[in-house]
């Protein structure tokens, strides 16, 4: 066993012989990005409870604010996995207390033991700073909950991407339409993409802007500024909450964005209890009673929905129709969960496009429901082709 496991196994079993005193001191082996994993459960709190949302835990290190942690699975043990930046090596401590303004008055007790390493992934010093954005501080709303990133190919050479799933939206795409449209009512951002003499950020209005800022190590600083969770380079307004998540790698060329949540479906949980909280189910049902469905398809210059029996992805309205190219979600409300096959629609467009709209179907993946603790149930559905082509106005059942 090395000596640095060895240590690091020490620091675990130490965290609770010094959580009384909120001090955790750890040892570095050698300088680099540090990641540190929070395991903690906060009994009493509730994430689906107004008034005992979460215990937001305040994180410094050597005596310097780090960052805030919201523990948004309640009582349910979980690893909170974030980074705390470049540090030297050496001996460090790190402070950490519930944050008395923020956590939730119904959420009083927390439990934390910790973990650090020095990473040797390089691309996770390009991890961004995000300060939460202020009018959901205090409220419990569109939190940070997992970060990836991904390398992609494009023109100019390989990019490295990093996105953030949020717990929510506030503002932005209807509730109805984020379950028809994107298959989710979390929302998904992608924040900042980087490579060597080019940095750009995702600013207001999703536009793709050069990032100027400041940083921390090689970590760009960003700032959520909008309702559905834009970003800037520059702090607006009072800005007191942050986070660095530690992203995690992903392959997404055979897959949709929300495969994240699958593997980690703690994420529905949190989902469905925010949407209750935040009385929207009454609109929507209760989301354990969709279908959710993955498909790669060509509808960038048209728009098309999915159905099984006489239960349709957009309900019949126009504006909750899909109509993008590539890896895509939606969700069909079926609360009897018989699936019937599925089909495939193609419609116009909304609006005037400039090439003639066509729809392509060239697989469906995956087809479930959420079980009763909202995981991904067993996939009931899969098509591999050969593609389907329509034109506005056609249906194919696949089969």
């Amino acid at each position: 066993m090395s000596s640095f496991v060895l240590r690091l196994l020490l620091c675990v079993l130490c965290a609770s012989v010094v959580s009384s005193a909120q001090e955790w001191r750890f040892t570095t082996d050698r300088d680099g990005e540090v990641g540190l994993i929070v395991h903690a459960s906060a009994p009493g709190s509730n994430w689906g409870q107004a008034g005992a949302e979460a215990v937001v835990l305040t994180l410094a290190v050597d005596g310097r604010y780090n960052q805030d942690v919201t523990l948004y699975l309640g009582a349910t043990p979980h690893d909170y996995k974030v980074l705390l930046g470049p540090l030297r090596r050496g001996a460090h401590t790190l402070s950490y207390h519930r944050n008395q303004r923020y956590s939730a008055q119904g959420a009083q007790k927390f439990e934390a033991s910790f973990q650090a390493q020095v990473l040797d992934d390089p691309a996770l010093a390009h991890a961004p700073v995000l300060y939460l954005r202020p009018n959901t501080v205090g409220k419990f709303s569109d939190v940070p909950l997992l970060a990836w990133y991904e390398w992609l190919d494009e023109p100019g050479g390989r990019v490295l991407q990093f996105s953030t799933i949020f717990s929510n939206e506030d503002g932005g795409t209807e509730t109805l339409a984020l379950l028809a449209r994107w298959g989710r009512t979390l929302d998904i951002e992608h924040l900042y993409r980087w490579k060597p003499g080019s940095e750009i950020f995702q600013a207001s209005n999703h536009k793709e802007t050069p990032f100027r800022g400041r940083k921390l190590g090689q970590h760009p600083i960003l700032y959520d500024v909008t309702d559905n969770n834009n970003f800037e380079a520059r702090r607006k307004g009072r800005a007191p909450l942050r986070v660095i998540l530690w992203p995690v790698p992903a392959d997404l060329s055979k897959h949709s964005r929300e495969l994240l949540a699958d593997e980690n479906p703690w994420l529905y949980r949190v989902m469905a209890e925010e949407m209750s909280r935040e009385g929207k189910l009454a609109l929507t049902g209760d989301l354990r009673s969709y279908l959710y469905v993955e498909a790669k398809i060509t509808a960038a210059f048209a728009a098309v929905s999915f159905s099984t029996g006489s239960a349709a992805s957009d309900r019949g309205n126009p504006k909750m129709r899909i109509d993008r190219d590539g890896w895509i979600r939606t969700a069909i409300q079926v609360p009897d969960k018989k699936v019937n096959g599925l089909t495939f629609h193609c419609y116009p467009p909304g609006k005037p496009k400039a090439q003639p709209p066509v729809c392509a179907v060239d697989a469906v993946t995956k087809a479930f429901f959420l079980d009763n603790d909202y995981r991904p149930g067993p996939n009931l559905f899969q098509w591999q082709g050969p593609a389907v082509r329509l034109a506005p106005g056609e249906s194919r059942e696949l089969k």
